[in-house]
């Protein structure tokens, strides 16, 4: 799908509630105006987490590996929000109930003087059951990639600068995959 900048989404305020305003996504980026986002997190009967390499024309974080999500179009349900990412990016349907909410967690990033990321992001888990080859190329992911908690860990250990760190929610993952106090 294409990256559409006039989308309006709903403003939070610090609080994290929601003001009652809506503003276009490019106005939120341009100003790092609070909003919903999501993250959905892929899991197959291995353990392993399904990531993607985003697409070399996408704003942020061009070319690197992350977690499929997106923004809560105003008015939308974030899990609604995220079952349409996840066919959006990846091709694969889910049913809103197969998504399991980890928790929230808050994500600024500056990008440049025109686009800073400031979102409370929502994070879920699903199982998978597909192969990377079945993925459909498309203009957000140029590859996918099964890899392991351990192997996720010392990416993000190395800050290697191929991967979106999201520690916060990777926590969220981990205490799910692990058990309470485990990761």
């Amino acid at each position: 799908m294409m990256e559409n900048n006039n989308e309006l989404l709903d403003v939070y305020g610090e609080d994290g509630m929601e003001t009652g305003e809506v503003l276009p996504k490019s106005e939120i980026h341009k100003n790092g105006i609070l909003h919903k986002s999501v993250q959905i997190w892929l899991l197959n009967d291995a353990g392993q987490l399904l990531m993607q390499q985003r697409a070399l024309s996408k704003k942020l974080d061009p070319g690197r590996w992350t977690v499929t999500g997106g923004h809560v179009a105003s008015e939308e349900e974030s899990k609604l929000a995220a079952v349409r990412e996840l066919y959006e990016e990846m091709g694969i349907e889910k049913d809103p109930e197969e998504l399991l909410y980890l928790g929230s967690v808050r994500n600024t990033a500056y990008v440049s003087d025109d686009f800073t990321e400031n979102e409370i992001l929502d994070v879920y888990i699903t199982a998978t059951f597909v192969t990377p080859e079945e993925i459909p190329e498309n203009n957000e992911v140029m590859a996918t990639k099964y890899f392991s908690v351990v192997e996720l860990e010392n990416q993000y250990a190395s800050l290697n600068p191929d991967f979106v760190v999201r520690a916060e929610a990777f926590s969220l993952v981990k205490e799910y995959i692990y058990g309470p106090g485990q990761n």
